[in-house]
This record gives structure tokens, C-alpha cells and sequence, in this order.
């Protein structure tokens, strides 16, 4: 929740609260070879607060790997 909220801060587009879930959970190695809980979350915010866009945070144990928002370009 903090990471996709400081996320969507940083790049200036509104985090949407009651999105977040979880959407994957494995088992995986940390860089020392320990085999730790790997948990993805997805979550949703809007550029424009008429629009709804896709992100994640994925976990390995209790530290943040990857915070992702995904974003459709368009071209005018």
C-alpha cells in the first residue's frame, strides 16, 4: 500500500485507495539464495481522475523489488 502510494505521488497521478490486491504469491530466492515469499499486488490510479490505469508492487519477503505503473500512450 505505502509503495504503490508513494509511487503514484512521485510521478503526480491519483493512487486509488480500495484497489489494491493481491493478485500472485510464490515461493522465490532472495540475491543470498534464501528462499523467501515473492507477493505481487495490483492496484489502480488515474492520470486524470476520469480514467482508470493498471500498476503492481511485487514483495520478496517484506522488501519492495518493483513498483510498476503501467500507462497507455496516445498519440494525437
Amino acid at each position: 500500500y505505502a509503495a504503490a502510494r508513494k509511487a503514484c505521488a512521485a510521478e503526480n497521478v491519483q493512487f486509488l485507495d480500495d484497489t489494491v490486491s493481491q493478485s500472485g504469491l510464490r515461493l522465490a530466492r532472495d540475491a543470498e539464495g534464501r528462499i523467501k515469499i515473492e507477493r505481487r499486488f495490483s492496484f489502480e490510479f488515474s492520470p486524470t481522475g476520469d480514467d482508470r490505469e493498471q500498476g503492481f508492487v511485487r514483495l520478496l519477503g517484506n522488501r519492495v523489488q518493483e513498483v510498476r505503473l503501467a500507462r497507455l500512450w496516445l498519440v494525437e
